[in-house]
């Protein structure tokens, strides 16, 4: 784990046994509906880097503590009752959270399930029916295993034919490996649990956006067909896997009208707005950073508008991206601007 992320762990960690995150919520009244998105769980005894995407994977007592302060300082709600509130007929409390859990991980039930229990909470689990039904490593765990997490990235930005026939077919799984889905006993018992609800997520989570409106049909209809079954429910809940980014960068204006110019300094103005098009509140845009990159340099925050001096000759590539304050993950794709100095 890099340092500044460690650190960062570090104080969240800090803030919470001090009780400072409860202190806050008791006298906070949330706007909405705060929805806590998790995918999967790990056993606090499972070493450190030994998975890919493992800050997807919250530790057993991080969750634990996740769900006694909800349980002490919040509302905690199920799927129902927001439907019932969405429907006006009945209203919110002060502080509702809903818990949710994306793809179908066989940890949510053997780690999550109990605690979740101890807590007297619900939650929303969203399955990716493929995986489990084949005993599969969700496709992205089977790629970043063997090419790097990068190479997921990658493979997101491919149609969807590609997709499929170079990575939708993915790995066999032992059902004690952490990454290991499901099963549908499992899921069957979730259903019957009466605290766990289970929505769809797609049969094998591609990109949804990259694919003909048949093979999209198929995905989430197939989906949504195999927990009707398991389930003996009708499915009313569906996560989009992957969505695309919820902001869009502009950059308003940069060095040269035609993209040339012989002065050696530059500055880019900027804002953002929602994807595809849309006013952001200010109140929505103060839980938003920058991060500004000149050429082959590393994303470092920034504000608009942002100056370079003293820049050389030939052609330079400036990009943009908003990200998220609390946990500084992406929340737009790179705006970007090219031009040449002569």
């Amino acid at each position: 784990m890099p340092v500044k992320d460690a650190l960062s762990a570090a104080v969240k960690q800090g803030m919470l046994t001090l009780g400072q995150y409860r202190r806050t919520l008791a006298r906070t009244t949330l706007p909405g509906v705060a929805v806590l998105g998790y995918h999967g769980l790990r056993a606090d005894d499972l070493p450190a880097d030994s998975m890919a995407f493992e800050n997807l994977h919250v530790r057993a007592s991080t969750f634990d503590a996740h769900c006694r302060v909800v349980r002490e300082c919040c509302d905690p709600i199920t799927l129902d009752d927001w439907r019932l509130a969405a429907a006006g007929r009945r209203p919110l409390p002060p502080r509702p959270v809903l818990i949710t859990f994306d793809d179908g991980y066989r940890s949510v039930a053997r780690i999550g399930a109990p605690i979740l229990a101890a807590h007297q909470l619900a939650a929303v689990v969203f399955v990716c029916s493929d995986p489990i039904l084949r005993r599969r490593l969700l496709w992205f765990d089977a790629v970043a295993a063997r090419d790097g997490e990068a190479a997921v990235e990658r493979w997101k930005a491919c149609d969807y034919d590609s997709w499929s026939a170079g990575c939708a077919d993915s790995t066999p799984v032992d059902d004690d490996d952490p990454r290991a889905p499901m099963t549908v006993d499992e899921v069957i018992a979730l259903s019957k649990s009466g605290r766990v609800e289970i929505g769809g997520h797609t049969s094998r989570h591609p990109i949804l956006a990259r694919a003909s409106r048949a093979r999209q049909r198929e995905e989430i209809a197939g989906n949504c067909e195999a927990v009707r079954q398991w389930t003996g429910r009708p499915v009313r809940a569906f996560a989009y896997p992957a969505p695309p980014p919820a902001f869009k960068m502009h950059i308003d204006g940069g060095p040269g009208k035609v993209n040339s110019t012989s002065s050696n300094k530059a500055k880019f103005r900027f804002h953002v707005t929602y994807n595809p098009r849309g006013h952001v509140p200010r109140s929505v845009q103060s839980s938003l950073r920058y991060k500004c990159k000149l050429d082959g340099k590393r994303y470092r925050k920034c504000s608009s508008p942002k100056k370079y001096r003293h820049l050389s000759k030939g052609r330079h590539k400036f990009r943009v991206k908003a990200v998220y304050s609390i946990n500084h993950h992406d929340a737009s794709d790179p705006a970007k601007y090219r031009w040449k100095i002569h």
